[in-house]
């Protein structure tokens, strides 16, 4: 009898051992046992979570076509997830996935409209998330304001607890920037604290790179950046409000940019400098200073209103000035940026002269110029324009600039008391070899040498080698007629 006795009272908790085995069983390996155990995960904490289209088991792997987390601050729903993890590491309330793959993300940051209850938090208490191979097809990111950002081929790894969340080596491309093997922590405070490093590349051609270390929160972020090219510069950035409306300054020092990355036989630099900028997303302000080979001793001054679209750079305004001169160009454009760049772009100019250093070969008071191209650039200018011996001129003239000469394909000056029409061309490289042809009206010999007054027309055709007053150079004059020294004049020469 006591032995039975005995029996019955062991078979009770054997049974429920028992049971609650093939229960484990049953959830942790089947379907049925998936659904049951999302059930119970939907009614936990403040954090609303629901499943739907869950396949697989509870031991992995898992796959679900969507869920849905509804936070006080901000709604989650994940598209087509595939998860592989550890379900040994459940029992701990911990999980640890070493893979997974979500084509969507879409986060919805609402407004706060009743003070925080206690601390903030990325998880409930019991619970934290491993994932070692994070990969996110597409991730949009819209803050309560409205303004989106959309980031593609996210990915990199992350640990995520109830106060902190730390990544490393997380990528994510946004189109006009993209950043690298960026790794650090996020904070669960008002406002979000951030603390970190990357790799970045702004513009959609990918022509800037660089480094950056940040720290602060998504109110106020320290950065340091490091730029590699197309120049090599750094610069101390302060961004504010991240999530709503931001903000950005900076003041930074410009080592070298080498205009040679563009052009053949740029006319200026490498150029260096130091600088102050500010602006939003899509539009800037930035002044400073210039200095580098081919600029004037004392550098250039600019002041520049800048905006950025589509791989486009916008130049509404840009002031250039040489300080303690009347010398300044005031330039408006844009800049189509990629693998070969475009710039077209229209400056007017007060008491200009070239080159801006040394010994000046033209010198203009008041004038206007149109470029538009890269490597060669059309060029259309109009304006006054004084040549060194020369009387002063005036009128316009269009050609093309290239990497081996200046050349005019057509041109027309009020000059010498009457009209010069011309074409021709000047290598840039010494000794400066050069053609001219064209025809003068009723020009005024008198205006280069008082005592040969008269009124001459003429076509007219030269070549030389050289600028100054010791060129070698031949011309010839045909069609010659009007008037000289009182004499009616007409016929041919060389000179």
């Amino acid at each position: 009898m006591k032995r039975r006795t005995l029996w019955m009272l062991l078979s009770v908790p054997l049974a429920a051992l028992l049971l609650l085995a093939a229960a484990a069983v049953w959830l942790l390996t089947t379907e049925s046992g998936l659904r049951r155990a999302l059930v119970v995960l939907e009614g936990l904490d403040r954090v609303t979570i629901r499943v739907d289209g869950a396949r697989g088991r509870l031991i992995g792997p898992l796959q679900a076509d969507t869920v849905l987390i509804e936070h006080p601050r901000a709604t989650i729903r994940l598209r087509s997830l595939e998860a592989d993890y550890e379900p040994s590491e459940l029992l701990a309330g911990r999980i640890a996935a070493e893979r997974i793959r979500v084509a969507g993300i879409d986060i919805q940051v609402h407004p706060r409209t009743e003070p925080p209850r206690g601390a903030p938090a990325f998880m409930p208490r019991w619970l934290t998330a491993v994932a070692d191979d994070l990969q996110v097809e597409e991730a949009r990111i819209t803050s309560p304001q409205g303004n989106v950002l959309l980031l593609r081929g996210v990915g990199g790894s992350a640990r995520v607890s109830r106060r902190s969340i730390r990544f490393r080596d997380v990528k994510g491309d946004a189109g006009n920037w993209s950043a690298a093997g960026a790794s650090g922590s996020l904070a669960a405070r008002e406002p979000l604290a951030l603390d970190g490093n990357t790799t970045f590349t702004l513009t959609r051609a990918r022509e800037v790179t660089g480094q950056a270390r940040f720290g602060g929160d998504l109110g106020r972020l320290l950065v340091d950046a490091r730029f590699d090219s197309p120049a090599r510069a750094q610069a101390s950035v302060t961004v504010t409000d991240l999530v709503a409306a931001l903000r950005w300054s900076a003041t930074g020092e410009l080592e070298e940019l080498d205009l040679r990355r563009w052009l053949d036989e740029p006319p200026l630099g490498p150029l260096r400098g130091s600088f102050t900028a500010s602006g939003d997303i899509r539009s800037y302000h930035a002044n400073g200073q210039l200095h580098g080979d081919g600029l004037p001793e004392r550098g250039v001054d600019f002041d520049a209103a800048l905006g950025y679209a589509d791989g486009v750079l916008l130049l509404p305004e840009v002031l250039l000035a040489v300080p303690g001169t009347s010398m300044s160009a005031l330039a408006a454009g844009e800049i189509t940026l990629g693998d070969e760049p475009r710039l077209g772009l229209s400056t007017q100019w007060t008491d200009f002269r070239w080159p801006l250093a040394g010994k000046a070969l033209l010198e203009s008071p008041s004038g206007q110029l149109g470029l538009s191209g890269w490597r060669a650039f059309a060029f259309q200018t109009s304006g006054r324009y004084v040549v060194p011996g020369l009387p002063p001129a005036e009128g316009s003239a269009r050609g093309q600039l290239t990497a081996t000469q200046l050349l005019v394909e057509e041109s027309s000056f009020a000059a010498l008391g009457g009209r010069i029409e011309a074409a021709g061309m000047v290598t840039r490289d010494e000794p400066r070899a050069w053609t001219l042809s064209g025809q003068a009206r009723d020009v005024d010999p008198a205006a280069l040498r008082e005592q040969l007054d008269g009124r001459l027309s003429f076509g007219f055709s030269a070549s030389g080698v050289g600028v100054a007053s010791d060129a070698r150079w031949a011309g010839a004059v045909t069609g010659l007629s009007g008037t000289f020294r009182g004499q009616r004049a007409s016929g041919a020469g060389l000179v």
